[in-house]
């Protein structure tokens, strides 16, 4: 039998994270789990009065973290850090705004909140409250997961470039520039069709195939409720389906190691139709993430010691 992976929340407030269950969102080719293929590239910029609207603009395509911290005490760095590495592991689908209260304390009348330190999750222009002081990385990389997670629920799937450094992007094919901005609208069949025809122009053509497989998963994951489906696998954990549609939800929440071992798990536990099913769900899920990611060589490794 498998273990239920289970998650904690905080409940809503600015001392911890915000319980959303949704599902998850996409990076440039709509994957849910990015890979840190952009080395030197970050999404954090300044926030001030002045492009506070430009800035708030952008979380209807992707989540914006507003940081509002006051330079001069200690606990701005400690706090600034850990999300910048948070978001800049997102690869452009989260963007981190560092406003400095030292110089624009105005930015707090915007939420209506006395004083700072300030962490907001913005999506399409709704704020959410996720942090008011320091929170260790573990813990900011559960808020990222849950924020993420309720992205797409609101059609939130889209990238923007980085703020500075990084290479270049390549220019997108015509198919893959409409599968992109299906995907950004959030109809998955459009860009199911694109992806599909630029594999059919070029049969070799590895981000249209992985393209596929992610979309495959957001279409899943998108009227989940992840609360029940939790409950469901923890109560039936030997229903292969209910073990699935969990790892599906890890995936695209960033949880990538929890999601295969789970269904290594399960498939070194149980045998016949199941054990098959649950085999080329997770081979699924491999094209999802990407065959060269490492995750996925630790995976099959493991794979390969239950099946033989």
């Amino acid at each position: 039998m498998t273990n239920e992976n289970t998650e904690t929340s905080t409940p809503a407030g600015t001392q911890g994270a915000v319980d959303l269950s949704a599902a998850a969102s996409s990076q440039a080719t709509g994957a849910p789990a990015p890979e840190a293929g952009n080395a030197g590239a970050s999404w954090v910029q300044e926030l001030t009065a002045e492009n506070f609207q430009q800035v708030a603009q952008l979380s209807g395509r992707v989540l914006v973290i507003m940081s509002l911290t006051d330079s001069t005490t200690p606990e701005a760095a400690q706090i600034n850090d850990v999300l910048a590495e948070a978001v800049n592991e997102q690869q452009g689908r989260a963007l981190l705004a560092v406003g400095d209260l030292a110089k624009e304390p105005q930015l707090l009348q915007v939420f209506g909140v006395p004083q700072g330190p300030l962490v907001v999750a913005l999506m399409n222009g709704q704020p959410v409250p996720i942090m008011d002081r320091p929170m260790p990385r573990e813990h900011v990389d559960q808020v990222m997961g849950e924020v993420l997670k309720a992205c797409i629920q609101q059609g939130i799937t889209g990238t923007v470039p980085p703020v500075s450094g990084g290479e270049p992007a390549e220019e997108l094919s015509p198919e893959h520039q409409r599968a992109q901005e299906a995907i950004d609208a959030g109809d998955y069949d459009a860009a199911l069709e694109a992806y599909k025809a630029a594999l059919n122009n070029k049969p070799d053509d590895e981000v249209a195939e992985q393209g596929i497989a992610q979309v495959s998963l957001l279409k899943r994951v998108a009227d989940m409720d992840a609360q029940q489906v939790r409950e469901r696998a923890a109560a039936e954990q030997d229903d292969v389906q209910a073990q699935i549609a969990v790892a599906d939800l890890d995936v695209v929440g960033g949880h990538v190691d929890d999601a295969f071992k789970r269904l290594v798990n399960y498939i070194a536990t149980h045998f016949g139709d199941d054990r098959e099913t649950a085999r080329k769900h997770l081979v699924e899920l491999y094209a999802v993430v990407g065959v060269h990611d490492p995750r996925v060589n630790v995976s099959r490794q493991k794979l390969s010691r239950v099946l033989f």
